[in-house]
């Protein structure tokens, strides 16, 4: 479902100019190589990252950075302070085999 903050809903708010975006799990694969490719896309903004590997993360919020030219992409190792914001209208989940349960 998408919020009305994303949509535009006249009951709600008037819509964003980009959908904002976080990732969780930002490895080799999936949501590693999804990343590159969300920064360059205009309807979205990726705000917030996080990974449980420091190394990953502190990558992931390195390229989102470098693509927008500021510090403003928040990094998490905990998904649940993710999905608590309410800022967020989407969130991309590239996570191992044994997170898909």
């Amino acid at each position: 479902m998408i919020s009305g903050r994303a949509v535009g809903d006249q009951a709600n708010a008037p819509a964003n100019d980009k959908i904002t975006l976080a990732t969780i799990g930002n490895g080799k694969m999936m949501g590693g190589s999804h990343l590159p490719h969300f920064v360059n896309m205009p309807e979205i903004q990726v705000v917030a990252v996080c990974d449980v590997d420091t190394n990953r993360r502190d990558e992931a919020k390195r390229i989102v950075d470098q693509a927008y030219g500021n510090g403003d992409c928040e990094t998490y190792v905990d998904y649940h302070d993710i999905l608590a914001r309410d800022d967020i209208d989407a969130v991309a989940i590239g996570t191992p085999g044994h997170w898909h349960v």
